[in-house]
């Protein structure tokens, strides 16, 4: 009687285990999105004195990096029609953005992409080094509140014209 009290809670804690398993599993595919990357966010502040350029464009084109062909980092430049120029200077009336590209074959869950269609106020990092002897600057837009919808953009005009007036 002893032995099959004991084969009994043998089998109950295998089936426990599994249903637990089970449920791990499904909760991983459930949650997946929203367990997707982690970033810090940045105040309007941040954003501003940490950009080279702050533009108002949409992405028109979306290309391999010819760079990243021969490196086999897997990365895309999107052209980026500017139709405002908020700060930065001169700004050519499109601009290269770098990002990780959809189709490398290795990807992070921080990697930030964008689509022909994107559009909104970009806060723009040169890239390191990216003006030495080619033809465009690149561009980093490589955090997600580096591209904000239209909706920002009085907020930031009203920002960058209070700097300027404080100089």
């Amino acid at each position: 009687m002893a032995d099959d009290a004991r084969e009994t809670m043998k089998v109950l804690f295998y089936i426990l285990v599994a249903v637990f398993f089970c449920l791990i599993v499904l909760s991983g595919a459930v949650f997946a999105d929203a367990v997707d990357a982690s970033w810090a966010g940045m105040t309007m502040d941040e954003l501003v004195d940490g950009s080279d350029a702050i533009i108002v464009g949409e992405v028109v084109d979306v290309m391999p990096d010819p760079a990243s062909l021969t490196e086999g980092t897997g990365r895309d430049i999107g052209v980026v029609r500017v139709t405002e120029v908020i700060s930065g200077g001169n700004i050519d009336a499109e601009v290269m953005v770098l990002f990780p590209s959809e189709k490398a074959k290795v990807r992070a869950s921080v990697d930030i992409t964008y689509k022909v269609g994107n559009k909104g106020v970009w806060f723009l990092r040169k890239k390191t080094g990216s003006d030495k002897g080619k033809a465009a600057t690149l561009y980093l837009a490589d955090h997600p509140q580096r591209l904000m919808g239209l909706e920002h953009i009085e907020t930031v005009r009203r920002l960058i014209k209070a700097r300027r007036l404080d100089k």
